[in-house]
């Protein structure tokens, strides 16, 4: 879901291409949030956060692989990505438990 340009500039704290990443991240899980009738609020809520992570995670792997001069020929590499990838996994965990522990689905259908 994104350019090289977006991708490169990654480990750059507060990168455009980074933002536009994580925005568009954010705007597809308050979409799906939306399907399923949370209210504007706490969809605004939940996909901010999603943003502020996403782009968190992903500013943080690059930085790591970056600094080390990693890359995809490197164990270190693949171990990095998985995290990240599991960790993106997790916050969508997260957004679940969120939505039953506050119980934020309408009662309404």
């Amino acid at each position: 879901l994104q350019p090289y340009s977006w991708s490169a500039a990654k480990n750059r704290y507060l990168s455009t291409g980074a933002f536009f990443h994580s925005l568009l991240h954010a705007v597809l899980t308050g979409l799906l949030l939306w399907w399923f009738d949370l209210g504007f609020r706490a969809i605004a809520i939940l996909a901010g956060m999603e943003l502020l992570i996403h782009y968190h995670l992903d500013w943080g792997k690059a930085l790591f692989v970056r600094r080390n001069d990693y890359t995809y020929k490197d164990n270190v590499y693949w171990w990095a990505l998985g995290i990240d990838q599991f960790l993106h996994q997790l916050t969508y965990v997260g957004i679940l438990l969120a939505i039953v522990s506050f119980q934020l689905v309408s009662d309404t259908a």
